[in-house]
C-alpha cells in the first residue's frame, strides 16, 4: 500500500516537472539550469564541510558540545592528544545525525553511551609494529590479558577515568578482588612485583630479580615509573645470605597466615645437615638459628654477629685480642662454639716453636699471657708473675725482652739509649763500663744513688750537705758525662752568680765540694784577719755581710734584723741619726759612740743634774716630746698634773729640757700677785700655799701651816679663802 503511494507521488511529480519544463521558454530554462547547478554545488560543499566538522574536526566533540567539556580537557592532557576522536571512536552517519538531533531538540544534561572504543581500535596502533606507537604485543601483561583469547577490553584497565590512560593502582582488584597482600611494607601496586611490561615473558609470576627493583636498587627499563612505583627498601644483594636465591622460597606475600607467609623461619627445610641436638649439647642459648643468622645480613656481618649477645667481647676503646682475628669463628667453630686454648697453635705455630725452647713452663700456655677477650697484652702483664721486677721506668717488659724468645731475645741498652751509650764509651768521663755498673736491670732509675759504691768518701761528705740537691751526685755531675767542665759554670746552673761583688773568684775558694756548701766560722778570717771579731750575734760575718754582695752594702743590711730600730730612727733630725754607723762602730757594734760627740752643749747641761741622755731619750725611738718620758721616773708628779689643763699637764711648761729647774709662776700668773690676799708679803711665794703638781686650791690645813695661831678661829670653816679673798 505504501509502495503504491510512493510510486503514484513519484509519477505525478515527474509528469508535473516534465510538463513545466516543456512549457518554459528557452531563456527561462537556461536560468533554471544554472540555478540548479549552483544550488547543487553549494549543497555538495556544505555537506562536505558538515561531514568534515562532524567526523574529522575534534572541536565538534571538545568545544561545540558543552556536555563534552571535561572529556575534552582530559583528552588534551592525555597521551592521545594528537589522535583524532574518530580514530578511536567510530560511528555511522545515522548515529551522528541522531546525536545531533537529540542534542538540538531535547537539550539533554548528559550524553548517553555512544562510539564505544573496541579493542581492535587499540590493536590497530599498539600491535601494528608501527614504530610511531608503543608496541605491547610482546609484553607479559598483554600476552596474558589480551592475546590469550580473553574478552578483556583495553579500556577495562586503561580508562578507569576517561581519557586518562594510565591504569589506576587498584585497577587489578576489579578482577583479582580475592587476592590480597598481607606482608608489611607492601603498600605497592600489583605491577610493582608482577612486571606487566616485561618483554618476552608469557607469565606474570614474579621472577627472582623482580624483588631487586625495590630491594636491589635496580630499575629496569621495562618498568617505567609512570606505571609502577617503587619504595626504598633494605637491599638484598647476592653478597648477603640467601641473596642469590629466589625470594619465593621463603616469602609468600599473598598468604594470610603469618607463620606460612615467611617459611624462611623453618631453616631445617634446607639446612638439615646440622643436627639441632648437637648445638643444644654445647650451649642451649644457640638452639635457634635466628639468634646468630639473620636472613638477609651480609656474610661479613655473620662473622661478627656474635657481638650481639657477647657484647663484652667486642672492643670499645681499643681492640681486643679476639677482634684482631677478624672473626669469632677463627677460634670458635660454628655450631660447636667452644674454643680450646691449644687451638692457638693452629695459626701461631711459629710462635709456639719459639716459646717452647725456653722455660719456665708457664710461658708455654698462651692463655697465661693472652686473654682472648681483653686487649692484647703489654709488658705490664709480666708483672702478674714477675712482680718483684715491677716499678721501674721500663714499665713494658717487652721493651727489653722478646716475649717469645726469653733471655736469648734480650735487647741491648743502646738500641734505645744510643746517645747515652756513645757518651759513656767515647766521652771524657772515666766510666767506660757496662750500663749495669750503675743501672740495675730491673731498676734502672736512681743510678745516682749508687755512686757511693765506688765514691764512698765523696758520698759521705755529700750526705751532710744542704740543701738536698747537694746530696744528689747528678746535681753537679751529669749522667753519662760525669766530669765537671768548670766549677763556675756548674754552680751557675743552679746558683745565679752576682756581678760586682767583692768575691769574684772561684766558688771553691770559700765552698768545699762534696761537703756542706756554707762557709765555716773561721772561713772569712782566712782572708780578713785584720778585722776585729765582735761577740754575740755579730760574731758571724754573714750576720751583716751577704756572701755574694759587695762589702759597701753590708751597712744597709742592719734593718734585716733591727727593722724596728731602723724604722724609728728614720724620723730623727738631723740626718746623722738615720745611719747606724753614726752611733755604732763597724765590726764592734757593742761599743757605742757617746752622745756628747755630737751634742756637747746638751750633754754638758745634763751632767749637772741627775739625768743622762738615755734617761729621757731612746736612741731608736721616734723623736717624740722628751717630757713624755718623765713619768718613767716621776710617776707621782705626772699623775697629779693630769687633768689640770694643757699647760700644767706638760712638764715642759714649767721645766726646760737639759736644765729641769722650775720656771717662775709669774710667767703665766703675773696678774694674780697684786690681787686680794696675794698682795701680802707672805703670800708672794706661790709654792708656800700651792702644790705645783697637786690639783685644787689650798684647804684650811694648808693655811694653818703658817697661821697656827688661828687654829680656833672659826674652826668649822673648811677653807680660809671663803672669807679672806685672794682675788
Amino acid at each position: 500500500m505504501v509502495r503504491r503511494l510512493i510510486d503514484w507521488v513519484e509519477t505525478k511529480w515527474r509528469r508535473g516537472v516534465a510538463n513545466r519544463w516543456a512549457a518554459m521558454a528557452p531563456s527561462r530554462r537556461k536560468t533554471v539550469a544554472w540555478t540548479a547547478a549552483v544550488a547543487s554545488l553549494l549543497l555538495i560543499v556544505g555537506g562536505w564541510r558538515l561531514h568534515h566538522y562532524v567526523r574529522v574536526d575534534e572541536r565538534f566533540c571538545t568545544s561545540s558540545c558543552h556536555l563534552m567539556t571535561l572529556v575534552g580537557q582530559n583528552w588534551q592532557t592525555s597521551a592521545h592528544k594528537k589522535v583524532r576522536c574518530d580514530d578511536c571512536h567510530k560511528m555511522s552517519y545515522a548515529e551522528d545525525l541522531r546525536l545531533i538531533w537529540v542534542t538540538v531538540t531535547r537539550n539533554p544534561t548528559k550524553v548517553g553511551k555512544h562510539a564505544a572504543v573496541d579493542r581492535s581500535r587499540c590493536e590497530s596502533c599498539h600491535m601494528s609494529s608501527d614504530p610511531r606507537w608503543i608496541q605491547v604485543s610482546d609484553t607479559a601483561g598483554h600476552r596474558v590479558h589480551v592475546l590469550s583469547n580473553t574478552r578483556i577490553q583495553c579500556v577495562d584497565c586503561h580508562a578507569s577515568t576517561i581519557h586518562q590512560l594510565v591504569p589506576d593502582k587498584d585497577i587489578c582488584k576489579k578482577c583479582h578482588d580475592k587476592i590480597e597482600v598481607f606482608d608489611h611494607g607492601m603498600e605497592v601496586w600489583c605491577v610493582s612485583c608482577h612486571s606487566f611490561l616485561a618483554p618476552g615473558m608469557t607469565s606474570l609470576k614474579p621472577r627472582p630479580d623482580d624483588c631487586q627493583r625495590c630491594h636491589g636498587g635496580s630499575k629496569p627499563l621495562e618498568r617505567p615509573s609512570r606505571f609502577a612505583v617503587t619504595r626504598p627498601a633494605e637491599p638484598v644483594t647476592p653478597a648477603m645470605i640467601h641473596g642469590e636465591l629466589p625470594c619465593k622460597l621463603c616469602h609468600k606475600p599473598h598468604v594470610k597466615d603469618a607463620a606460612k607467609r615467611r617459611t624462611g623461619k623453618d631453616c631445617t627445610r634446607c639446612h638439615n645437615v646440622i643436627p639441632p641436638n648437637q648445638i643444644a649439647n654445647v650451649n642451649p642459648a644457640h638452639d635457634q638459628c635466628g639468634l646468630c643468622h639473620k636472613a638477609h645480613s651480609s656474610k661479613v656481618e655473620l662473622a661478627q654477629s656474635c657481638a650481639r649477645c657477647h657484647e663484652l667481647a667486642r672492643p670499645h676503646v681499643i681492640n681486643t685480642t679476639a677482634t684482631l682475628h677478624g672473626s669469632c669463628a677463627t677460634c670458635h667453630k660454628p655450631h660447636l662454639f667452644k674454643a680450646a686454648p691449644t687451638d692457638c697453635i693452629t695459626c701461631h705455630q711459629k710462635r709456639y716453636e719459639e716459646i717452647k725452647q725456653w722455660g719456665p713452663a708457664a710461658h708455654a700456655a698462651c692463655g697465661n699471657c693472652h686473654s682472648a677477650h681483653e686487649p692484647p697484652p703489654t709488658g705490664a702483664v709480666c708483672n702478674n708473675c714477675h712482680s718483684k721486677h715491677e716499678g721501674h721506668r721500663h714499665k713494658d717488659c717487652t721493651t727489653c725482652h722478646n716475649p717469645h724468645k726469653g733471655r736469648q731475645g734480650l735487647q741491648p741498652c743502646q738500641n734505645c739509649h744510643a746517645g747515652q751509650s756513645q757518651a759513656i764509651t767515647t766521652g771524657p768521663a772515666a766510666h767506660k763500663a757496662e750500663c749495669t755498673s750503675c743501672h740495675a736491670p730491673h731498676a734502672p732509675s736512681g743510678a745516682s744513688a749508687r755512686c757511693g759504691g765506688c765514691h764512698a768518701q765523696q758520698g759521705k761528705l755529700a750526705s751532710s750537705a744542704r740543701p738536698a740537691q747537694h746530696q744528689q751526685c747528678s746535681s753537679c755531675h751529669k749522667p753519662h758525662a760525669f766530669s765537671v767542665p768548670g766549677i763556675q759554670e756548674t754552680c751557675a746552673s743552679c746558683h745565679k752568680l752576682p756581678s760586682g761583688g767583692a768575691h769574684q773568684g772561684p766558688c771553691q775558694k770559700c765552698h768545699k765540694p762534696h761537703g756542706p756548701p756554707g762557709v765555716g766560722s773561721g772561713g772569712c778570717a782566712n782572708c780578713h784577719n785584720n778585722v776585729p771579731r765582735d761577740s754575740g750575734k755579730h760574731r758571724e760575718c754573714s750576720s751583716c755581710h751577704a756572701p755574694h754582695t759587695a762589702a759597701a752594702q753590708a751597712a744597709r743590711q742592719c734593718n734585716q734584723c733591727h727593722s724596728g730600730q731602723t724604722a724609728a730612727s728614720q724620723a730623727w733630725k738631723p740626718a746623722q741619726h738615720k745611719g747606724c754607723p753614726g752611733c755604732h762602730r763597724q765590726h764592734n757594734v757593742s761599743v757605742k759612740t757617746p752622745c756628747s760627740s755630737c751634742h756637747a752643749a746638751q750633754a754638758g747641761a745634763v751632767t749637772k743634774t741627775k739625768h743622762t741622755c738615755m734617761s729621757c731619750h731612746n736612741p731608736h725611738q721616734a723623736p717624740v716630746a722628751w717630757w713624755s718620758t718623765c713619768q718613767s721616773c716621776h710617776k707621782a708628779e705626772t699623775a697629779q698634773v693630769q687633768g689640770r689643763g694643757a699647760t700644767h699637764s706638760s712638764c715642759q711648761a714649767c721645766h726646760k729640757p737639759h736644765k729641769f729647774s722650775r720656771q717662775s709662776c709669774q710667767a703665766c700668773h703675773n696678774q694674780m700677785q697684786d690681787l686680794g690676799a696675794h698682795a701680802n708679803k707672805g703670800h708672794k711665794i706661790c709654792g708656800s700655799c700651792h702644790n705645783t703638781h697637786a690639783r685644787g686650791l689650798p684647804d684650811r690645813n694648808r693655811c694653818l701651816t703658817c697661821h697656827k695661831d688661828r687654829a680656833n678661829h672659826n674652826p668649822d670653816a673648811k677653807t680660809c679663802w671663803s672669807c679672806h679673798l685672794f682675788k
